[in-house]
């Protein structure tokens, strides 16, 4: 489990990076990243794999978010404002006051999202 709880990763490259759950062999339940209130303002996460990842009150205003896996990740709080998310696959993530303001939700994903109606940004999607 990686755990960057307040971390300040404010336009890091992070492209590419693989913070999902890797289940070959798991037996010790899923394991996942840790980027509570993390400032990840401008990083740019394109292809990140995300998956299951604590993001609650994560900073991810102008984030490069291109193609990143978010599935099952816990965006509650999130600001995501300004964010390009195009083709981002936001699969049943949990959306509760996350902020979605002026962000490119182009071709994303937002199946079986929770609280998609309490976010901000995502009328109409």
């Amino acid at each position: 489990i990686a755990i960057l709880d307040n971390a300040d990763l404010s336009y890091a490259n992070l492209s590419n990076i693989n913070w999902g759950a890797d289940m070959k062999n798991q037996s010790m339940g899923l394991m996942r990243a840790s980027l509570k209130k993390a400032n990840l303002t401008g990083a740019d996460l394109t292809n990140a794999n995300l998956s299951r990842a604590m993001l609650r009150f994560a900073n991810l205003s102008h984030a490069k978010l291109q193609n990143a896996q978010l599935f099952a990740a816990n965006l509650e709080g999130a600001d995501l404002s300004n964010a390009d998310l195009t083709d981002a696959d936001l699969t049943s993530t949990k959306l509760s006051n996350a902020n979605f303001t002026k962000a490119n939700l182009t071709r994303t994903i937002l199946k079986n999202t929770k609280d998609k109606v309490m976010a901000r940004g995502l009328k109409g999607k």
